[in-house]
């Protein structure tokens, strides 16, 4: 079945976008430590950068199964989040995911995406690797131990 995509309604979805994010983190790194303002300045702050697509839920039939989280610093896209539910995982939603963010990306202007994963994520990272992801280096920002980063470049 083929998905759609719409903007996260925070005041209806609030919830799941909290119990993915929640989800993410305690896959990744076992526990998910993120104060509800810090949080929130996080979600003002990617949409008054990137605009409201910052932030896109995955739908099959009126069910939430999926979340994008996107922003620009200094003319590069990153990929903050993606996240397919556990039940939804091996079924070919990546795909669908991967091209929504590349489109958006592309309507931006974007020609370069970054995200960051953990070493020790290997599964991910081989999905990563099949789209065209390329290690880029390990990920210098503080509190991002043992993460590294991959790039893909977009065409136009």
């Amino acid at each position: 079945m083929i998905p759609s995509f719409k903007l996260v309604n925070f005041e209806k979805n609030y919830d799941v976008f909290l119990r993915f994010r929640k989800c993410a983190h305690l896959e990744l790194k076992g526990s998910f430590d993120i104060s509800e303002d810090t949080l929130q300045n996080y979600i003002k702050k990617n949409i008054e950068i990137f605009g409201e697509e910052a932030f896109i839920h995955m739908f099959i039939k009126n069910e939430i199964i999926g979340q994008i989280e996107m922003s620009i610093k200094e003319d590069k896209g990153y990929v903050c989040f993606f996240y397919v539910d556990t039940q939804y995982r091996s079924k070919g939603y990546f795909k669908f995911m991967h091209a929504k963010m590349m489109n958006i990306m592309k309507h931006k202007k974007i020609d370069s995406v970054i995200l960051s994963t953990p070493f020790s994520n290997k599964d991910t990272i081989k999905i990563y690797e099949k789209y065209g992801w390329k290690f880029f280096g390990q990920d210098k920002r503080k509190g991002k131990e043992g993460m590294i980063l991959f790039k893909l470049l977009l065409q136009s």
